[in-house]
């Protein structure tokens, strides 16, 4: 690990308010610098570099082993610092699309250095305001009623691993969602640290992805298993 490199990913990050009753947390965060225009790795755009305003550009991949409809999730910020030490730019990820977080009048920075969004309950998707969390129309519905529905999401394309996974599996984690992790969004949102030993380089968290999503599923397969034999 480059020491001082990982110095500058902590200086800027960000922090996370998540609604008091979600049921799941960050498992890991990856991060890469950029340092010119280039494609994202894990997420299907090009992060933009403008010399004249910006010295630098993290990007933040924020691992989730579920979203509230399906097993695996990955959200993403991506922080532009200026050439005075500032945060000058913030986006993040919105179902599966980007969106600017640094709103005329807003106020998402702390310290200038560390911006604070909000992640939807149970999707994730991150907004600069509370009360834009209510925009998505199926908030309450996602967690209800269309918990796990989804199924196993993991992308294949991205990690270049197959994860075979039958009908019948695919059954068993929307199942295991809506038992274990359904939720009624309470909309009171805390703070919820992530601890240093939870950043590590994107390359690194890509490589161990498909490991972790194949134990995980492992665990729903046994679960399911005692299941049908004790019942």
């Amino acid at each position: 690990m480059n020491q001082e490199e990982f110095q500058v990913i902590m200086k800027y990050a960000p922090y996370l308010m998540f609604d008091e009753k979600e049921p799941f947390f960050v498992h890991h965060i990856g991060y890469m610098m950029f340092y010119e225009t280039r494609p994202s790795d894990s997420f299907q755009r090009i992060v933009r570099i403008d010399k004249d305003k910006v010295k630098f550009a993290i990007e933040y991949t924020i691992f989730f082993y579920y979203d509230i409809q399906h097993l695996y999730e990955l959200e993403h910020i991506w922080v532009y610092v200026g050439h005075d030490g500032n945060v000058c730019g913030c986006e993040g990820s919105y179902h599966g699309k980007y969106i600017n977080e640094m709103l005329p009048g807003g106020d998402i920075l702390r310290d200038r250095t560390h911006v604070c969004l909000y992640s939807q309950p149970g999707k994730h998707a991150l907004l600069p305001e509370k009360r834009l969390v209510s925009l998505y129309p199926e908030l309450e519905l996602a967690c209800g009623e269309l918990a796990g529905i989804d199924g196993f999401a993991y992308p294949e394309s991205l990690y270049g691993v197959k994860i075979p996974i039958t009908q019948e599996e695919q059954q068993m984690v929307r199942e295991h969602i809506q038992t274990h992790y359904r939720f009624q969004p309470s909309m009171v949102f805390i703070g919820k640290q992530v601890s240093f030993s939870q950043f590590i380089h994107w390359n690194t968290l890509k490589s161990q992805i498909p490991i972790l999503m194949e134990k995980e599923l492992n665990k729903i397969r046994r679960e399911a298993e005692e299941k049908r034999i004790g019942g």
